[in-house]
């Protein structure tokens, strides 16, 4: 082991540690350790598929599948999707192999294009569509929280009218309950890691339980759909022609693999980080999309009423598979268990949400960025970035009275901007040359790398465009899908804060001696 003198950017003291060690790596960075090192691998991987969250996101969104493509482009469709999302994931392992810090994508772009005259810039704004992403992302799984709670009230009360300010409270409540769950969790070390633990089993013990009592049920009560079905059924109730629709299928699959970048911004409180990161950032991916797949092909085989599911009064076919062969009282059980999932899982995307909000103020890269980065000695988290951006994000609440478009929009950049946020470093990657990585580093493609980043690059290309499509060709003004009108916005937002703040502020200064 060599010893260097490091120059940290805030104390500006020399002092001296080991290389290699995680304070190293992360003084070398020009930062220090603020937070405590309290997540192992399997917490780490506990957390990350707990955000993913797939076969939970492929309950909500069961109803997509089903009508662009039917089981073809939800099977084949999670296939593809995975390997192109295992690649990208790939690609930015490597990189964050090199820079593990929790602002990532935004960092390593000003790591990777240093001295490029567009690099702060392009950063900044990678920065910007990140974090908004995450409180996006806050934001649509509260939803979905709402909507499953309001599902199991339809089930005892089915002509019960739900007012818009039902929706209003239970969201509000839903974001605020993680918000204090997650500041409460950080107070002691081992709390947060074992809170994901816990997770996950009780994540695989959910999802065991409902299939196997979906399977039980329906070869007691029902019929099972055949094979030719569940592997070769084609839908396409939307409009488009058929070839098109095939990739509009994928949205589902690239939504139950979204933020997988969970463990970037969890990177400083993960032991040895270069290793440890890349490697539960990607098997949480092979984790998801393997419960996701399992589900889909189990609820495929145990659908009744092929019409009956896709029009279900619920608007969630999901519901519909389980109240036709589970009963109404087998629906609520299994219900109220992914609520309880939906909800758990929201606390943890608040934790990776409030990291890259915490980094992103520590670089001067949003207003009042000195008073956002901060750590709570007592909570041991940054209690101000995580109830600044809970402020933030209960805001979108006031648009349930407002707009349905609007506030469908928000959120569905989630998807959008979290899916542009991972691979901006690696097309940075590619323009300025695979060789701006340092060599030997602790997780590499090797030749494969240039392979593995034109896939990423490719992937995210077709998705984004197809996450701008509205629902039917010639779309009404309440068809229409304003996401894209959303994402302007916010790389306007992001151009005006750049020049109010970000062009003065932005980035940090990395001084390091006897190296």
């Amino acid at each position: 082991m060599v010893k260097h003198n490091i120059v940290t950017k805030d104390s500006g003291s020399a002092r001296s540690v080991t290389w290699g060690s995680d304070e190293q790596v992360l003084a070398d960075l020009g930062f220090q350790i603020e937070l405590t090192r309290k997540f192992g691998r399997l917490s780490m991987l506990a957390m990350a598929f707990g955000i993913l969250g797939t076969w939970i996101a492929f309950a909500a969104s069961f109803g997509t599948g089903l009508t662009y493509g039917g089981p073809v482009t939800m099977l084949y469709g999670l296939l593809i999707e995975t390997f192109s999302v295992y690649c990208t994931a790939a690609s930015m392992a490597e990189i964050l192999s090199v820079y593990p810090t929790n602002l990532g994508q935004a960092f390593w772009i000003l790591q990777l294009a240093e001295g490029r005259p567009w690099a702060k810039l392009f950063s900044y704004i990678t920065a910007w569509i990140n974090m908004v992403g995450w409180w996006s992302l806050i934001g649509s799984s509260s939803v979905y929280s709402v909507n499953f709670f309001l599902a199991i009230i339809n089930l005892y009360h089915a002509d019960f009218v739900f007012q818009t300010w039902h929706y209003f409270i239970i969201f509000e409540a839903t974001i605020w309950i993680t918000a204090l769950i997650n500041m409460g969790a950080a107070r002691h070390d081992k709390i947060l890691p074992w809170f994901n633990n816990i997770l996950l089993f009780a994540n695989l013990a959910t999802f065991l339980c409902l299939l196997v009592g979906l399977l039980v049920s329906t070869g007691k009560n029902g019929s099972f759909q055949p094979a030719s079905f569940v592997f070769g059924g084609w839908n396409n109730f939307t409009g488009w022609p058929n070839g098109l629709v095939f990739f509009l299928g994928f949205i589902q699959a690239a939504y139950g693999l979204t933020a997988f970048d969970s463990v970037i911004h969890m990177i400083e409180e993960l032991p040895n980080p270069t290793i440890n990161g890349p490697k539960s950032m990607i098997w949480a991916i092979w984790v998801g999309a393997g419960t996701g797949a399992i589900f889909l092909v189990v609820c495929l085989f145990c659908i009744q009423n092929l019409e009956e599911v896709i029009n279900t009064p619920s608007g969630l076919p999901f519901v519909q598979i389980m109240l036709d062969v589970l009963g109404t009282r087998g629906t609520a059980a299994g219900l109220i268990s992914i609520q309880i999932q939906a909800v758990i899982g929201g606390v943890s995307i608040t934790t990776a949400a409030s990291r890259l909000t915490f980094a992103l103020a520590r670089d001067h890269g949003i207003p009042f960025g000195n008073y956002f980065a901060r750590i709570s000695p007592y909570w041991k988290m940054p209690v101000r970035a995580t109830f600044g951006q809970t402020c933030i994000v209960s805001l979108l609440g006031i648009l349930f009275f407002i707009s349905d478009q609007v506030l469908t929009a928000v959120l569905a950049l989630a998807s959008i901007t979290l899916n542009i946020a991972c691979v901006l470093p690696i097309l940075c990657l590619m323009i300025v040359g695979r060789s701006r990585l340092q060599y030997p580093r602790p997780y590499s493609l090797g030749r494969r790398g240039y392979i593995f980043n034109i896939i990423a690059i490719c992937n995210s290309l077709i998705c984004t465009t197809l996450f701008f499509f509205p629902s039917s060709p010639n779309p009404g003004t309440t068809g229409m899908n304003w996401a894209i009108a959303a994402f302007g916005v916010l790389c306007l937002f992001s151009l005006v804060s750049w020049f109010a703040v970000g062009r003065k502020q932005y980035g940090i200064v990395v001084v390091v001696e006897g190296q």
